[in-house]
Formats: C-alpha cells, structure tokens, sequence
C-alpha cells in the first residue's frame, strides 16, 4: 500500500481510500493498530509504512453508530474526551476560530482521540498522514482532521465517501482553509444531505459527483437534479440508500 505524497486530488489515493473504508466494516482489516471505544462502537484504524501514515474510521454498522449519527445538533468545537474534559484554552479557542460541530461525531472521536494521538507521537513525523471513512466514518474523520490541526499534526488530504453535512458555516472556512477534503457523493446518496441544510449544517471540502451511470462528471443544478430524478424514476425507490453503499463507490472509482 503506497499513497502518492500529494494534498492533491489524486485517483490511486481515492481508489486506496475507498478500499481502506470497505476493510473497515470487516473484522479483521489488517491494519496495524486499532482502536475501539465501547461505549460509542466507534472504530478506527491506521495503517504506517515507511511512505505515510493512514488513519480510517469505520462507517455506521450497529444501533450504538445510529444514536451517535442522531446526535444531530451543533456544539462548539473544543478538543476532549471522555477521560479528560476539559477543553482549550480561551486563546486556543481564538486560534481555531471555534465554530460549531455535530455533537454526535465529536463524542465518537473523543473516545477515541488519546490513543490516536499517542499512536501518531511514536510514527515518523516526516511522513504525510491521510485520514479517511465512508459514512459516518467520513464525518468522524473529517472532525479528527480538525482536532489535529490543532495540535499543530498536519493532514496531507482527506478522502471521504458519503459524507454528511458535519459543521457550521464558520468552522467549515477554517477546514477548509487549512485542510484538503476531497468528498465523493455517489448519484442519490441520501446520507450526504443530512443533517438538513436549513439547520445550520454545511459541508466541507471539494465534491466529487458520480451520475446514475457511475461517471464522475462536472454537472450544473439543473442537470444534477434530472440526473437525480431519471436515477429514482429508472432504478429503485430506495435509490438513495442503494446509492450510499460502500460498494457502489468502489464500483465507481475508476
């Protein structure tokens, strides 16, 4: 497994993304280190050689992953967990320009941020470090991104597929100000237009769009709405969640 050491958008790093998210719905992904935290079932792992350093959080798989997916409303930014409470300081809070996150997302990576960031403290710090996840797992890992920009730990890109709507306005220009997102929406992907955008959610990054034929093209409103329209009148009624499947984007990352 070798990344291409780029912050640009790349098709081998999509490709190798993809196939890290697939691996981590699986048992035993072959990784080399792991994390899990039971009281949130939130799992990540990461991957190291001597080219970079890869972290990938599992997407949504039980009942534990949706109550933390229904943890829709926003909190501030701050970086703890459940061990350790207690947040930045005021002047750190400036820096980062706080902003306000998906509650249930920042309990998930909270309860597993200690071991993440020992692990990083012991690999090479000359290497560049890709995060990545499909679902909730996209989200998890764009606010893990956030939390070690923080901590002055540099994100070389993150690769995400199916993600939803994770922050506010304010703190999505700081993510992506400082951080490449590349998040790919497969055709009518459902889970991507949730939390709703007339709460106050947006997304972050650049959008990689794939049309009912598994292309992935630059489209305009309008056609992306027929596109959408044609794929649930010719497909299935339940094109959306057909469309969110780990699968599917694999199928599509040509």
């Amino acid at each position: 497994m070798k990344w291409n050491n780029t912050d640009l958008y790349c098709s081998h790093n999509a490709r190798e993304a993809a196939r890290l998210s697939a691996l981590a719905y699986l048992d035993a992904p072959g990784s080399d280190m792991w994390w899990q935290a039971e009281y949130t079932d939130t799992e990540a792992f990461g991957w190291v050689n001597e080219h970079q350093v890869v972290i990938c959080f599992r997407g949504t798989s039980s009942i534990t992953d949706a109550k933390i997916d229904l943890k829709c409303h926003k909190i501030p930014f701050e970086v703890s967990d459940k061990e350790d409470t207690s947040a930045f300081s005021i002047a750190d809070a400036r820096r980062i320009n706080s902003g306000r996150i998906h509650r249930g997302s920042h309990i998930a990576v909270g309860s597993v941020w200690r071991g993440i960031l020992e692990w990083l403290s012991g690999v090479p710090k000359n290497l560049p470090v890709f995060v990545c996840g499909h679902s909730l797992g996209a989200m998890n890992a764009c606010v893990l991104a956030l939390r070690l920009l923080v901590e002055d730990i540099a994100v070389t890109a993150v690769y995400t597929f199916g993600c939803p709507r994770w922050c506010d306005s304010r703190c999505a220009r700081l993510f992506n100000e400082s951080i490449r997102h590349y998040r790919h929406v497969n055709h009518n992907d459902v889970v991507p237009r949730m939390p709703p955008w007339l709460f106050g959610f947006r997304h972050t990054g650049f959008r990689y769009y794939f049309n009912r034929t598994g292309d992935r093209v630059v489209i305009g409103p309008i056609a992306e709405f027929w596109d959408k329209l044609m794929g649930r009148l010719t497909q299935s009624v339940v094109d959306g969640l057909n469309d969110h499947k780990m699968t599917g984007y694999i199928a599509n990352m040509k």
